[in-house]
Parts: structure tokens; sequence; C-alpha cells
């Protein structure tokens, strides 16, 4: 079930807005919960003929909290059976669409026909403190304040879905996940055990600088992937699965091994990055009186492979 959070319903029927043709309205506003909004509801009503299209978007605001970009939703009505007398009206937008907590929002109503809808509004005097009614006479290229000043508030409602917490319960940790490497005679080992931690997987690619002359900021051509396997260690000598022993003698070896790394697991269906790698480098370190540790570097040769086991 729908709930209703930013709004402002002061005053009314105290003033009314019409638009139509190349006239649009807008009224701004901040959520203070982030949220999906799905449909709004505005107080208004029908000022002549059978206006079919009317339609509200969900836009941006720029740096003055004008709207700007292109929608972020959408919605339609028919409201050639609106009554001309004020009532609340419901615009169900086509899907729903994330609004974040502390963000400036406008909704931008407008009727492309000759036919005129009237939005009530509390003017001159407006209380609602998240937001401001503006009056675009060009189709929403330019926007003033109601009056000339900023002097008003539509009254609206917008409804929609609460965000999901994130399941702590439910989330991933790295207690089951598996490192896999190729030792020298092609053979897979598991260094799971002797992993502290890995890090650099799906792996950074390397982006073009192309910025023409004169541009005003950077402009960048994605390329080639460029990932590198960070492994923090036990070193270990253990025979044919000991850290030391795999990656010590992939050091000098000269042909590209193959890799899997499964972040949760190696269970069927779990995700799985593969490729083929070299090792860059593999230093122990020790401290008196500490276990023998180890870091290893390892370079992806081509892409990195997203699939499952």
């Amino acid at each position: 079930m729908a709930t209703k959070y930013e709004y402002h319903d002061t005053d009314l029927g105290q003033s009314e807005f019409a638009f139509g043709n190349t006239v649009y309205e807008t009224q701004t506003f901040t959520p203070s919960i982030t949220h999906s909004i799905t449909y709004v509801r505005i107080y208004a009503r029908r000022v002549s003929g059978s206006p079919t299209d009317l339609t509200i978007d969900v836009k941006a605001v720029d740096g003055n909290g004008k709207p700007t970009g292109a929608a972020l939703a959408t919605g339609t009505v028919d409201a050639s059976g609106w009554d001309t007398s004020n009532d609340w009206h419901t615009v169900t937008f086509d899907s729903e669409t994330l609004l974040t907590a502390g963000t400036q929002y406008a909704l931008v109503a407008y009727y492309t026909g000759v036919n005129q809808i009237a939005w009530s509004c509390q003017y001159p005097t407006p209380t609602y403190t998240d937001g401001e009614g503006f009056e675009s006479l060009d189709s929403g290229s330019t926007w003033a304040g109601l009056g000339g000043g900023d002097y008003g508030d539509f009254h609206f409602e917008e409804w929609g879905d609460p965000v999901a917490p994130i399941d702590t319960d439910s989330a991933y940790d790295s207690v089951g996940g598996v490192f896999l490497l190729n030792d020298t005679g092609d053979v897979e080992r598991d260094l799971t055990p002797y992993i502290i931690s890995a890090d650099g997987l799906p792996g950074s690619r390397e982006l073009t600088d192309v910025t023409p002359l004169a541009a005003a900021g950077h402009v960048f051509l994605p390329d080639l992937e460029n990932a590198k396997i960070t492994l923090d260690l036990n070193w270990s000598d253990d025979a044919l699965v000991g850290s030391d022993t795999v990656i010590g003698l992939l050091r000098k070896h000269t042909t590209a091994m193959t890799f899997k790394y499964g972040p949760r697991g190696s269970t069927t269906g779990y995700p799985k990055y593969s490729g083929v790698c070299s090792v860059r480098h593999f230093l122990a370190t020790s401290k008196v009186g500490s276990q023998v540790g180890a870091r290893c570097e390892l370079q992806v040769n081509g892409q990195v492979t997203r699939g499952t086991f």
C-alpha cells in the first residue's frame, strides 16, 4: 500500500494558476525520506473544453531550484471528465522512480492543447518550506516565481513505496570464498586456506584521454581492461598446495595460468570471476615472533570473465 510522503494542503482553493498550450506550472519539493514515487495527487479543476492528455513529469532541479533535464518519471491522465470545481486528482507514473532524501525535485504539469487546467495554490503568502511554485510561458524553457516572485505553492501530494532496508542477515560474507590457481603443471590448486584477503577483481580498465582543444572538461574513451589481483596470505611451503609452493614457483613461469575466484564460494550457481594471470611479484613478510606472511600481485592477461560455478 502506497504511503503519502511530501505534500502541501494548506489553504486549499485559496488561489489558482491555469496551464495549457505553452503555459506550464511546476512545484518543487524535497523528500525527507528516501522512497520510490508511484503517483501524485493535485488539487485542481478543469477550466474549459475537454483536456485529455494532462501530463506531470518528475524532474531534477538546477542550481536555482528550477526544473532541468529529462523527465525522471512521467504520468499522463485524461482530464476531460474533471469537474470545474476543485478536487483531488491522481496522476500515476509510468514507472517507480527512486527519490533521495534531502534532494529537491520538481513536479512539472502541462497540457499542450488549448483547453486549460487550473491548479490550486496557496498565494500570495506560501508556507511550504521545502519547495516553491513556478510558472513557464514558453513550454518549460524558462521559469519564474508565481506572480513574478516567490509568492506561491501549489497544492499536491506525492505518494510512493518505502525502500526496503538492507537485510544484513542475508548479506554475504567472505567465510565461504575460494581462490583457485593452476600451478606450473597446470593442476588447479586451492589457495583458500592460506589467503587472508583478495582484492582487485573484477578489476579496472584503462581510459584514453581524447579531450579536444578548448573543451571545458576531460573526455575519456573506454579502453582495455587492466586487472591486477592482490593477495595477502600466510606463507607456507606445504607440499603441492602451499602458497610458496604454488605462487613462488609461478614467479618464474613463462605461461599465464588459470585462476578462479568465488566471493561467496564454489557452490553450483555462485558467481565466479576467472581468467589467466602471471605473477608480477611474490614477497614473504615476517616479524620476529610473528607468523610468516606473504603478499602476491597477479597481473591478469586479457579480460576477466564473470560466470558461475
